[in-house]
């Protein structure tokens, strides 16, 4: 097998690694999307937009890193989560997708042991409900409060 063909193997592999179905993927050349956006403006519009609303959601994370104490990052990352993927539950709503203590760690570039004493805190004040991966926010009104 030549260079670039074990390079491409292992890039697919790469990309593709993990992956539990069958998944379709697309490969354009640059000059491609160049040409939708030139055919079609409203696909230059909502590409805009995309742009827009993700950095205006950098700039928030970084202003609430620099602006706001640590219960209020963590507040707020969970609050962005139920957010995104919550659901209704008897309990209050859990986030829908697993998340680790770590993970609210890193999205709040807090450490790790600092995130989980205040969720378990959190938890015997009766605020979330913790599992080895799930979370509920039983009282999302006091969240929002600390996350202010």
């Amino acid at each position: 097998m030549s260079q670039a063909a074990q390079r491409a193997t292992s890039a697919e592999g790469a990309l593709f690694a993990g992956l539990d179905r069958d998944t379709a993927a697309i490969l354009l050349d640059a000059a491609t999307p160049r040409r939708f956006t030139e055919g079609y403006p409203a696909i230059a519009g909502n590409a805009l937009n995309a742009v827009g609303d993700r950095t205006r959601e950098m700039v928030d994370r970084l202003s609430e890193m620099t602006d706001k104490g640590i219960e209020a990052r963590v507040a707020g990352a969970l609050l962005r989560l139920i957010g995104q993927v919550g659901r209704p539950g008897p309990a209050g709503i859990e986030i829908a997708k697993p998340v680790t203590r770590k993970d609210i760690a890193e999205m709040t570039n807090v450490n790790y042991f600092t995130v989980s004493r205040i969720l378990g805190n959190w938890q015997r004040e009766g605020l979330v409900r913790l599992g080895r991966v799930r979370i509920v926010v039983v009282d999302p009104r006091r969240l929002a409060r600390i996350a202010a």
